[in-house]
């Protein structure tokens, strides 16, 4: 058999060389393979703390949304208590009941016209407005626990109507004018109401209307958005 020729100190150098080479190169992918798995743990971690760093700040902005809707606003004394030249003075009341009846059920009220009590609880209240055609009072009532105002007129009184729906018109937030075809008491044309909160006009008072309006609007019990 023939001898294998010896390696010269040469080539056993370049042959470990190339070993060490081979063996380097397997270390280094295992290595950049390992940063890699790193690099994407980290990214990973970091789009969790994001993630939950939104979700607290989006949190902490829904309760402050919700702490400004439900802050209790101060009570509003009006001069005169909100008499005028054609409206009487606003009369106040103690309104405890504030539940649901079934839809289509009949509710009688302490007040005419209702500032508060039992009321359907669906379908939901008006919109801001002026109706021309009657709304039940039991729906009405979930107006005024919103934080509406509902002003009434009688079915017929076009003078008190139109004048209504111009104002209404010009700045309707948080109004909601209907007629009834029940006489209102004590032969007024118009009456604003608010939770707990009544006043009689002898004719149309922008007057009265704005002050009303603006001291009692959003103040009811249920308070379910801004303004």
């Amino acid at each position: 058999m023939a001898k294998q020729p010896r390696k010269t100190g040469a080539a056993e150098r370049k042959e470990n060389s190339t070993a060490s080479a081979r063996t380097k190169t397997k270390a280094d992918r295992r290595a950049q393979k390992k940063l890699q798995e790193e690099l994407k743990r980290k990214s990973r971690m970091r789009a969790n703390v994001v993630t939950g760093v939104v979700v607290a700040l989006i949190a902490a902005a829904g309760l402050v949304v919700v702490l400004a809707v439900n802050k209790p606003k101060a009570e509003v004394s009006l001069p005169n208590e909100g008499a005028t030249e054609f409206c009487d003075p606003i009369q106040t009341f103690e309104i405890d009941d504030r539940m649901h009846a079934p839809e289509g059920q009949p509710v009688t009220y302490a007040q005419d016209p209702p500032v508060g009590g039992q009321h359907w609880g669906s379908p939901p209240p008006p919109d801001d407005g002026f109706y021309s055609t009657e709304i039940p009072k039991e729906l009405t009532t979930h107006s005024l626990e919103h934080g509406q105002i509902v002003i009434w007129y009688n079915l017929g009184d076009e003078e008190t109507a139109r004048r209504l729906e111009d104002a209404v018109k010009e700045k309707k937030s948080f109004l909601v004018a209907v007629p009834r075809s029940e006489p209102l008491p004590g032969g007024a044309r118009m009456a604003l109401t608010a939770w707990g909160k009544s006043q009689l006009c002898r004719q149309f008072d922008m007057k009265a209307l704005r002050q009303f309006q603006d001291a009692f609007k959003n103040r009811g019990p249920e308070r379910v958005r801004m303004g």
